[in-house]
């Protein structure tokens, strides 16, 4: 059996354990709350550029859709003009401008661009 003095020892020991525990706790929980507290404002500032990013958005769609149909006219509209072009360089046996489409990837006499060639 344990003699008083031991078991007074352990008691301190178990006390001063406990206390310690709960220090620790307390630093722990106050960490938390902190760290909480910082969360939940960089929330409050994500939230308050969603409307602006929403707008942007819509902004950006917008020119997209602006953008797919310059391209669709551009296809359209370019073929058509660039076999003008070349009808009129053929008409005034023009060289430079035989020369400036069949550089740029324009068959002549064809009316199409050459296989390959960037527009």
């Amino acid at each position: 059996m344990l003699s008083k003095f031991q078991l007074s020892t352990l008691v301190a020991l178990l006390s001063g354990a406990v206390c310690a525990l709960s220090v620790r706790y307390y630093f722990a929980a106050e960490e938390n709350v902190l760290r909480k507290g910082k969360f939940l404002q960089q929330q409050r500032v994500l939230e308050s550029f969603e409307p602006r990013l929403a707008v942007k958005r819509q902004q950006l769609q917008a020119q997209q859709e602006k953008l797919s149909r310059s391209r669709g006219m551009a296809d359209e509209v370019g073929g058509k003009v660039l076999a003008d072009v070349a009808a009129f360089a053929d008409r005034t046996n023009s060289s430079r401008l035989k020369d400036l489409l069949t550089k740029h990837g324009f068959a002549l006499g064809t009316g199409v661009m050459k296989e390959g060639v960037a527009k």
